[in-house]
């Protein structure tokens, strides 16, 4: 029974008014349509709430591609709340809890709807609500930058797109894309196994094309993926890294694989890219699935073996009764794979093929099978019966009767065997011989110096018998390769034979007067001149020449090299130990006459010039009046005589450039431009005061008392009589007439 709210109401102004403030606590309720309006049952009271609404006014626009994030609010009501959607676009969701919106556009829209909804805690009236929005689906967002990709010509090109209005742009600045997720005629993503890089626009490896057929990109490079062991069906993957006990890792179809097994291994993964994981044992032997412990019967110890094809299963021991087999069975098919195979019986009694006329029987002392007897006749016609057991008769150890070991008779043999009732052998034991011709005693006689390998053969002196070969003693040799005269060569003092028949010193020393052996060792007397033995070791002789021209000397020290000790020198030698030489080369001697330093002074210097050591002068003071001075060829010479000046001038008049320009040609005595054209001035030039010599020419300062230098040429002086002269009378030029005489200078008719 409900507990019901009292509800006041009064009439005023013409409405009624509620008389009865707050909300209700105390009465219960189920649904909100127990409670009265303005009520909402809230955890089973009825309690003042207005009815649940959703607040957002709009939902925000959502781009294509772009995840879309936007959350819901709401008021009033019960909470929690719980969201959902009623119509809206496939790729839309909500939280139910919180109301985040999410979910990421597929397609561009415009004008889409999407009816949101939302329960609060309560039931019945006034418990949810729904609401109505419309959004758009845009392409891009108003002032984004987009790197975008197109072909072009079978190459990518990457620029980059606005977006305006919610569209892209068309893609602009192109250039050759050097993304390799964007490359090639379809942009995009290069295949990583054949190439490392997009150049051009298009899918590279390093700087080539793209690899092509089995071919894969490593470190810039394409390299065969097939059969590359070092990159084989990816790069860095090689093939002996991991792989196993096999022989020869190698690269087949891009898988890595071997030749064989090595030794004792087998590959039982299916798997050779590691190798052969697998050691052989008994149970897994020569293949992964033969097991020796189950194949090989009856032996005592199964073993894997090395065979002729590989390992197999065998045994240790022989295959016989007690030798490898269990007790009652044989190997008699000579497989030793399937081990012993036979058992014991009367055909193979104790041996293969062992056929019994009697009974075969485990033998009293327990340990073999033979054949039981009581008499003879039971053995058979080629048997006998011996301390009840069938024996052969031709048994060695009861050799015609029972009573017969041959064993104990024969001495020191080999293959002990019963002829006819006989005892005889095959062959001696080493180290005997049978010498007296009896063979039923054996072999009697031990090797010896005198019956060394045959009966009578002698060794002779200072050797021995070894094992049945002759054999010298100490320092001792059979040089002569006849044991007649046994060991003849003394191994410590024989030149031809030193310390062993084949080292003869003679080949081996070299460079001595004499080769010695001595104490079985190769020596010498003296070296011969220009060798001595510098390595310490006798027995290969004088084996350094030191008269060679570059280690010249007397000692194994100390020795020089010519070619750089012998200076200036056409044909530096190494003579007795000391440098010598030729000849000097031209410009040189040996002035300080040591051969040993070749020609060491340049005698075709200025201030020592001359054609050997004994004949240089100082060219500086015996060439006169020159410039350059110089040694030429061991001679003094110069450029060219000493520079002119008016007054004076040197030239080489005696034709001899070794002592310069010694003639004076510029002087009033001795005066021209050449030796050959000197003049006395003194007598050329008439009268004139003052007569010299200027530049090879005569001159003169003045002349005379009436004389002139009609003429213009002062290298004749004053030729003109001023006095006398009808030409030149009182003066040069001034010409009496005919009918006139000059007189003192004065024409006169």
């Amino acid at each position: 029974m409900k507990k019901l709210t009292a509800i006041c109401l009064f009439f005023v102004s013409g409405a009624w008014l509620s008389a009865c403030g707050g909300s209700s606590t105390d009465t219960s309720c189920d649904t909100n349509d127990d409670c009265v309006a303005g009520y909402l049952c809230d955890q089973g009271n009825c309690l003042q709430h207005d009815p649940v609404r959703i607040t957002t006014e709009r939902l925000p626009d959502a781009t294509l591609g772009i995840e879309y994030d936007f959350s819901m609010e709401a008021a009033d009501g019960v909470e929690p709340y719980q969201w959902s959607l009623g119509d809206h676009p496939s790729w839309l969701t909500i939280n139910e809890d919180s109301g985040a919106l999410g979910g990421t556009p597929t397609e561009a829209a415009s004008g889409l709807t999407v009816k949101v909804k939302i329960q609060d805690a309560s039931t019945g009236r006034n418990s949810s609500a729904e609401k109505t929005f419309s959004f758009d689906v845009s392409v891009c967002i108003d002032g984004d930058t987009s790197i975008c990709h197109e072909n072009q010509d079978d190459k990518c090109m990457e620029g980059h797109k606005n977006c305006t209005s919610g569209q892209w742009s068309a893609c602009m600045n192109l250039e050759f894309s050097t993304d390799r997720d964007y490359c090639g005629p379809n942009c995009d993503a290069c295949d990583e196994a054949v190439a490392d890089g997009c150049l051009h626009g298009t899918c590279s490896c390093g700087d080539q094309a793209a690899c092509t057929g089995s071919d894969i990109c490593c470190n810039g490079e394409c390299l065969d993926g097939d059969n590359d062991a070092e990159n084989c069906g990816a790069c860095g993957v090689k093939c002996a890294d991991g792989m196993q006990n096999a022989d020869n890792p190698h690269c087949t179809d891009g898988a890595c694989t071997h030749d064989a097994c090595t030794a004792g291994f087998l590959d039982c993964d299916a798997n050779t890219a590691n190798g052969c994981e697998t050691e052989q044992s008994i149970q897994i032997c020569g293949t992964c699935n033969t097991d020796c412990s189950l194949q090989t019967q009856h032996v005592i110890a199964a073993e894997c073996v090395d065979g002729t094809g590989g390992s197999e299963c065998g045994y240790s021991g022989d295959g016989t009764q007690g030798e490898g087999c269990e007790f009652g069975y044989l190997d008699c098919d000579g497989d030793r794979g399937d081990g012993c195979e036979t058992a014991i019986d009367n055909d193979n009694c104790g041996s293969c093929g062992r056929t019994c006329a009697a009974q075969c029987q485990v033998h009293p002392d327990g340990d073999h099978y033979h054949c039981f007897c009581s008499q003879d006749n039971e053995c058979g016609a080629q048997g006998q019966c011996c301390d009840g057991t069938c024996v052969d008769l031709f048994d060695p150890a009861h050799c015609g009767s029972c009573a017969n070991d041959c064993t104990p008779q024969l001495a020191n043999t080999a293959d002990v065997k019963c002829n006819l009732g006989t005892c005889d052998y095959s062959v001696c034991d080493g180290g005997y011989l049978d010498c007296d011709g009896d063979r039923s005693n054996g072999c009697e006689t031990a090797f010896s110096i005198d019956n060394c390998g045959a009966c009578g053969f002698s060794c002779g002196d200072n050797a021995f018998c070894d094992a049945g070969s002759c054999a010298c003693g100490n320092n001792y040799g059979n040089c002569l390769d006849s044991w007649t005269d046994g060991c003849e060569t003394d191994l410590r003092i024989t030149a031809e034979h030193c310390g062993a028949c084949e080292i003869d010193c003679n080949d081996l020393v070299d460079h001595v007067e004499d080769s010695l052996c001595i104490d079985s060792t190769c020596d010498f007397s003296d070296c011969l001149p220009g060798f001595l033995s510098c390595d310490g070791d006798r027995s290969n002789g004088c084996e350094e020449d030191i008269w060679t021209v570059d280690a010249c000397g007397s000692s194994c020290d100390g020795r020089v090299d010519c070619t750089a000790q012998v200076q200036n020198s056409d044909n530096p030698i190494c003579t007795s130990g000391n440098c010598d030489f030729g000849s000097c080369n031209n410009g040189f001697g040996d002035c300080d006459l040591d051969r040993a330093n070749g020609c060491e002074y340049d005698i075709w210097q200025t201030a020592n010039c001359g054609p050997n050591c004994d004949n240089l002068v100082d060219c500086t003071a015996q060439v006169q009046h020159a410039t350059a001075v110089s040694c030429n060829g061991g001679l003094c010479d110069y450029f060219s005589c000493g520079f002119a000046t008016p007054a004076s001038a040197w030239a080489n008049c005696n034709a001899d450039r070794t002592d310069g320009c010694e003639e004076q040609i510029h002087a009033t005595a001795n005066c021209g431009t050449s030796c050959d054209n000197v003049v006395d001035c003194n007598l050329q030039v008439q009268n004139a005061n003052a007569k010299g010599c200027s530049y090879g020419l005569c001159t003169y300062r003045s002349c005379i008392t009436h004389f002139g230098d009609c003429n213009a040429d002062q290298t004749d002086g004053c030729e003109a009589d001023l006095y006398t002269d009808e030409f030149n009378c009182g003066s040069c030029g001034h010409a009496c007439t005919v009918m006139q005489t000059c007189i003192d200078g004065i024409c006169t008719n």
